[in-house]
């Protein structure tokens, strides 16, 4: 599939485009489907995370506690924040640090990708608005978080979100197709 050139000015995640970021306040229901494993608290199923944001963030760690305290956030910023600060690969597991997973890289884009799915399935008038967009237009993300994998900066970068936003509206396509689409 090719896709056409960009305008900066229409696809930037601001504005009319703003539901397309992670950061867009859209409640989604998780189940653990099988990606959070040695998680055995059953608090954790059916829990509502107010953006993907908060999801993603989340599923950096096994820790029930570390959940709750994203939870606790409504603030999608402040939420990639905390993780920053409070999520470690070594170390001591406590309430000022978290352990990340350990497999988190090697995971992280199959995360990305079904917390955008979730969020798309389960937001219809936001489904709705990721399909209206020209099948053929290529979604970048600019960010100003210095971020070049899930996103471009000065038109440079691996664009991971956008590709994964591209993935979705197919899925979406696909399912409305097939007559699934909703349910």
């Amino acid at each position: 599939m090719s896709f056409t050139q960009y305008d900066l000015n229409k696809i930037e995640f601001k504005n009319e485009k703003a539901f397309l970021s992670n950061m867009y306040p859209a409640p989604i229901r998780f189940d653990t489907y099988g990606i959070v494993n040695d998680i055995q608290d059953v608090e954790l199923t059916n829990l509502i995370y107010p953006s993907s944001e908060h999801l993603y963030q989340a599923l950096k760690c096994k820790d029930i506690r570390w959940h709750k305290i994203l939870l606790e956030n409504l603030n999608p910023h402040s939420t990639k924040a905390k993780a920053r600060k409070m999520l470690r690969f070594t170390g001591t597991n406590n309430i000022s640090t978290f352990l990340m997973r350990e497999d988190f890289h090697d995971i992280k884009d199959s995360i990305m990708l079904m917390v955008v799915y979730l969020k798309f399935k389960q937001n219809q008038a936001l489904a709705d608005k990721l399909l209206s967009l020209d099948p053929f237009e290529d979604i970048q993300e600019r960010n100003c978080w210095n971020d070049t994998y899930w996103g471009t900066v000065n038109n440079e970068g691996k664009n991971k979100l956008g590709k994964i936003l591209m993935q979705v509206r197919d899925i979406l396509n696909k399912e409305k197709e097939d007559g699934i689409f909703y349910k």
